[in-house]
């Protein structure tokens, strides 16, 4: 049998084609749409402070006793319960429809690797308690950080400081072939006064958030996912 050249080179090509097909992590289908089905712990809880993550078994022990059934109380919210990020409605390559917080909403969709950036149009002007939101967790721990495009005091009654901020809302879903999900951060922070906050947080976390802790600060971290069935 003769070799032919031609035939070969096109030979790979369509293999090479099919490949990438297959390994395509997934592929938006317009007018499909995605509802919460499942809750996911992912890992254990995990210790931070200004110099790093702690890696001490008996004081990881000790933070996970005195804050893990704050920070799973805090996920009953987003399954089974409804009312955060209930609903994806993927409208075309480039737009979705979020149901949250009993409403839907409008997003435009950016693609980053295996990760969908769904951006809402509209501005949101929000408040932030005791310092500039840039300057808590809340911001620092974010992957994909939020556009922040203002912020200014609000109020400084009593000595309590509350700032606001322009912001856009911004969800990070992951995809795998044809599974979606929405991963969770649930932040436990502890300062020397005794002060003890819970943030909830959807999106990716960055670990290198610690760099931006005070030395006094002690952050506990667990990550959940919410997974999602094409309706």
């Amino acid at each position: 049998m003769k070799f032919n050249p031609r035939t070969f080179i096109l030979f790979i090509t369509v293999m090479f084609f099919s490949s990438c097909k297959k390994d395509d992590p997934f592929s938006i289908e317009p007018s499909s749409e995605y509802y919460k089905s499942s809750k996911e712990k992912l890992g254990v809880i995990r210790v931070f402070t200004a110099s790093g993550e702690v890696k001490d078994r008996s004081i990881i022990n000790r933070y996970d006793a005195l804050d893990s059934a704050d920070l799973s109380n805090n996920t009953n919210t987003l399954f089974p319960f409804h009312g955060h990020l209930d609903t994806i409605r993927f409208v075309d390559q480039e737009n979705a429809r979020v149901y949250d917080k009993y409403t839907y909403k409008d997003f435009s969709i950016t693609k980053q690797g295996s990760d969908l950036l769904l951006t809402g149009k509209l501005d949101l002007h929000l408040t932030s308690f005791g310092d500039l939101f840039t300057r808590t967790p809340g911001y620092w721990i974010n992957q994909y950080k939020p556009a922040i495009y203002a912020e200014y005091l609000v109020s400084s009654t009593g000595g309590t400081y509350i700032f606001g901020y322009d912001t856009k809302e911004l969800f990070v879903i992951s995809t795998e072939k044809n599974v979606v999900k929405a991963n969770w951060i649930m932040l436990g922070a502890r300062s020397p006064n005794g002060n003890f906050s819970v943030y909830r947080i959807q999106n990716k976390p960055d670990l290198n958030f610690y760099k931006s802790l005070k030395s006094t600060d002690t952050i506990t971290l667990q990550q959940y996912t919410i997974n999602y069935t094409k309706l």
